[in-house]
């Protein structure tokens, strides 16, 4: 009962099966009491802040996460989403690149990287270049980003490449931040798109 390891486990069973965030809080207390240099107190304490709107802590916490693990992808990927929900995309896309300069040939972190000029300055270019030459290299690969394939369709109204996007997003769906949309919505997305009653 002593053993950080089994509060951190804790926070997880109340925040993420039960959203009891004061209990969790608790545990995590317990958790960072017993391991004060492990990565996951920040970034659980981070994930918190975030889903209850604490938005600067959140980022404090994620980047103490990331100063203790400068390695941890799940973190700096997590620290990425937050940037971007707060739409810093210069610090979004510096974060990426500190993920690309560890994994340079993840497609999906190559794509997230591309996105930063879409969604600072509506410039779908770069995305499309990057999922153009990965595709290229290996047609496979776009399983990967399947839904930002889709979006880049969506965002450029181009049919050829909704239908590629949405070709490769699994009958199960796919989960988005947070949310699982399972496949049909996906198709009555893109049927709507292109005016497919």
């Amino acid at each position: 009962p002593d053993r950080g390891e089994t509060h951190l486990a804790a926070v997880w069973v109340y925040y993420h099966c039960y959203f009891d965030y004061q209990r969790a809080r608790s545990e995590l207390e317990l958790a960072r009491n017993a391991l004060p240099n492990e990565p996951e107190v920040f970034a659980l304490a981070g994930y918190m802040d975030r889903r209850q709107g604490h938005w600067k802590i959140h980022i404090q916490n994620l980047e103490r996460a990331a100063q203790v693990d400068p390695r941890n992808i799940e973190i700096l990927h997590g620290l990425a989403q937050g940037y971007e929900l707060l739409r810093q995309f210069q610090n979004m896309g510096m974060v990426l690149d500190r993920i690309l300069a560890i994994t340079p040939a993840d497609p999906l972190m190559r794509v997230l990287s591309a996105s930063v000029a879409f969604e600072w300055k509506a410039d779908t270019g770069p995305l499309h270049k990057t999922i153009t030459d990965i595709v290229a290299r290996d047609p496979d690969a776009g399983a990967s980003f399947a839904l930002e394939w889709l979006n880049l369709g969506l965002y450029e109204r181009n049919p050829v490449e909704i239908k590629s996007g949405l070709a490769r997003i699994p009958q199960e769906g796919i989960t988005s931040v947070t949310v699982r949309l399972s496949r049909p919505f996906y198709e009555g997305l893109a049927a709507r798109a292109l005016k497919d009653s």
